[in-house]
């Protein structure tokens, strides 16, 4: 077989959509916990 498959443009885009959603829930729990260290029943 000979058939080659391009990658379409989904797979890429797919792929930045979860890199993004890591980065942003990184940038979230950064962000939080300070607020969450403050928390006295925190474990």
């Amino acid at each position: 077989m000979d058939y080659v498959m391009t990658p379409s443009w989904r797979k890429p885009a797919g792929m930045l959509i979860i890199l993004a959603l890591i980065a942003l829930w990184c940038v979230a729990v950064v962000s939080l916990s300070g607020i969450v260290g403050g928390w006295h029943w925190a474990l």
